[in-house]
């Protein structure tokens, strides 16, 4: 194969961007957006059941990609106001080692959320259609030399993952933001004021 692993990649990545797309969908409450857009990194331990739901919810924010050599760590969330609605996308990359990130180390971007949303389905729409072109050939074809796999389990796989998308569309996360609001001041209230 000339480029093992790249669509195992892809794949991961297209599940969690439609894992986390319904929480980043979610509008923050203005009073924790300090939060939201604050590094882990400066928290300091904080041992109460608030902080710790604080602290998922803020980690459900991120894109994992630690399947990835020095990942970027991309962060986003959903803000809306009166006259705006918009997900701002975050990102932050340590420069270090041989593995360069291709944007600038930090920074951020701001699109209408109607934008990021086509833009999670157009993936989902295009990821599935070039899925269904690999099958079709290995269907025709078989697989390579050497190589053996469930052309039936595959083609079962990719009619489930067609479905996927629009499953986590539908689920509504069920945040407390009570809870989040208790644990978000415990978490930034030790680690000094947020800049």
């Amino acid at each position: 194969m000339q480029h093992p692993y790249v669509g195992y990649y892809v794949a991961r990545l297209w599940e969690d961007i439609n894992a986390m797309t319904p929480t980043v969908l979610e509008p923050v409450p203005s009073d924790l957006l300090d939060f939201v857009g604050s590094d882990p990194s400066a928290w300091r331990p904080v041992e109460s059941d608030a902080a710790s739901v604080a602290a998922v919810w803020h980690n459900e924010h991120a894109l994992d990609l630690g399947y990835i050599l020095q990942p970027p760590r991309i962060r986003a969330w959903r803000t809306v106001s009166d006259d705006l609605d918009t997900v701002t996308v975050t990102w932050q990359h340590a420069d270090d080692g041989d593995i360069r990130f291709v944007a600038d180390p930090a920074g951020q971007v701001i699109v209408p959320a109607a934008s990021f949303r086509t833009a999670v389905r157009q993936l989902d729409h295009e990821l599935l259609i070039s899925m269904e072109r690999r099958i079709r050939v290995l269907e025709r074809t078989g697989p390579p030399d050497g190589v053996q796999f469930d052309l039936q389990a595959v083609r079962a796989e990719h009619a489930n993952r067609g479905e996927s998308l629009a499953q986590w569309l539908h689920r509504e996360p069920a945040t407390d933001w009570a809870v989040v609001r208790v644990g978000a001041e415990e978490l930034l209230a030790a680690c000094g004021p947020v800049t």
